[in-house]
């Protein structure tokens, strides 16, 4: 949860030092608060581009999402890694709607167990779907790793 200090400017909250609002924000909760206390019902923050995308992917997965909880973060890295980490949920969602509409689908089921803890290295053992049980499928908004699917790929055509 961030907290910070804002003033409202030309109808946009601006995060402001000396404000007299006070925003709280983080994964989906976003309140603006007077110097009273009272919440403050009408509000908007400076849009953002990237926020378009989210709003088509969460209507392709049928998921309702308030882009006011992205635009809210003061901090440009931290709104970008909450957009990234929001986009990567929605399409994982969309991908698994759209397999499991024709296909047998297991989700993050552990395809072998992992010994990160013995051997000090780190492998891919839970792919995000197993479909028909045979085939390894990562849902991924930016670059694939090819190793990490071969890692499943050779477990899986064992069981």
């Amino acid at each position: 949860m961030i907290t910070y200090k804002a003033e409202i400017v030309d109808g946009f909250v601006k995060p402001s030092e000396g404000g007299r609002f006070t925003v709280l924000c983080g994964r989906g909760i976003v309140k603006v608060i007077d110097e009273n206390g009272d919440d403050v019902r009408d509000f908007k923050f400076k849009e953002d581009s990237r926020t378009n995308r989210v709003e088509l992917m969460s209507k392709k997965a049928g998921i309702e999402i308030d882009l006011n909880s992205l635009l809210c973060l003061p901090n440009k890295k931290e709104r970008e890694f909450e957009i990234n980490r929001l986009e990567g949920m929605l399409y994982e969602e969309y991908v698994f709607k759209l397999i499991s509409s024709k296909f047998s689908v297991i989700r993050q089921r552990e395809v072998f167990p992992s010994l990160a803890k013995f051997i000090g290295r780190t492998s891919h053992n839970r792919p995000d779907f197993i479909v028909e049980g045979k085939i390894a499928v990562e849902a991924k908004v930016g670059e694939v790793n090819i190793e990490q699917i071969r890692e499943y790929s050779r477990f899986l055509k064992k069981a």
